[in-house]
């Protein structure tokens, strides 16, 4: 198996901490978010990690890592930037993450254990991070619903109240070469304009009914560093993750 992790966005959002690197690069409590990426994937079963990049992908030049640049980050989306991966993608299992997420390895092994062609984590219990993050949380919540084999049924969609939301997905994903067949027919035969980001293109595989979306709930903190806020915040989850993963060894 191999892992991705996705970092070619600007990640604007998160203000100076991006002005001269891309989020991947931040660091929190004392590590970058890369490095913390990397060790969770190459723990749940990574043999080797590659980045895509694209906003300043000059800053990567010190790191001995496969890369693949995205030259077009700043108007595509995060599916063609995962689409530049495409050799592995075709020829590997790969277990992907955004490069703005951090995850414990625990939860990062059991998405790999997975036999599922495509599979996905996702958060339970996300309405108290939300509430945390956003003082309304449907302003940035999307839709998820599965049923209750575990099969994601739909995603990515605006929704009126939290209780349409069964969860929310991380970032993090698994495919196998016929997982990703998959989502690059969809992604070739879609509509114009779409699809219009990674959650689109899960909602519109899931609508072709060709193959299963599988959910698999994470048990351990994580969070997504997208607002300033965030950065805070979120130092609070990565103490939490550092500190389990100490006492389990």
């Amino acid at each position: 198996m191999k892992g991705i992790v996705l970092t070619a966005g600007r990640g604007s959002r998160l203000g100076a901490a991006t002005e001269d690197r891309p989020k991947a690069l931040v660091r929190i409590e004392g590590r970058t978010l890369l490095d913390r990426q990397i060790a969770a994937l190459q723990f749940a079963g990574a043999g080797e990690v590659g980045v895509v990049v694209g906003w300043k992908a000059e800053t990567f030049s010190g790191f001995s890592l496969p890369m693949f640049e995205n030259p077009q980050w700043a108007t595509t989306s995060m599916v063609d930037s995962l689409a530049c991966a495409s050799d592995w993608l075709r020829s590997s299992d790969c277990l992907i993450c955004y490069g703005d997420i951090i995850f414990s390895r625990a939860d990062a092994h059991r998405l790999a254990s997975t036999s599922a062609d495509l599979a996905i984590s996702y958060d339970p219990a996300w309405l108290a991070m939300w509430r945390c993050r956003f003082a309304d949380p449907l302003s940035d919540a999307e839709t998820f619903c599965r049923d209750d084999a575990g099969r994601l049924v739909e995603i990515g969609q605006r929704a009126a109240d939290p209780s349409d939301i069964s969860g929310q997905y991380l970032g993090l994903l698994r495919t196998t070469p016929v997982g990703w067949a998959e989502m690059d027919q969809v992604r070739n035969t879609a509509p114009a304009g779409r699809p219009r980001d990674m959650t689109d293109l899960l909602n519109l595989v899931v609508q072709a009914q060709r193959i299963p979306v599988w959910t698999i709930p994470v048990q351990d903190p994580w969070w997504e560093f997208d607002i300033p806020a965030d950065l805070l915040n979120g130092a609070v989850r990565v103490r939490a993750i550092d500190l389990s993963e100490r006492c389990n060894g």
